[in-house]
């Protein structure tokens, strides 16, 4: 994708633009994560809530894919990994 920024045209890399998501800090993006991953297994964002069950028609492979990736992301949010 281009852009346009005063006189110059060019990418986002090249104009050093980040995207929002960048800009916040490690835990708030483990926090995020982890919520994200939990509503799309049709559960509570809330992380003092019980992980979500697999739902019906989920791939078991997919379930532990997703289960793994909330739990790096959560140990993003108790600053326990960078």
């Amino acid at each position: 994708m281009i852009y346009i920024a005063g006189e110059y045209v060019a990418c986002r890399r090249c104009l050093g633009l980040v995207y929002a998501s960048q800009r916040e800090p490690v835990r708030q993006r483990g926090l995020m994560k982890a919520q994200n991953i939990r509503m799309r297994l049709r559960g509570s964002p809330s992380m003092i809530d019980k992980f979500p069950d697999r739902p019906k028609g989920m791939r078991g492979t997919t379930y532990r894919r997703l289960r793994a990736a909330h739990d790096r992301a959560a140990e993003r949010l108790h600053g326990r990994a960078e």
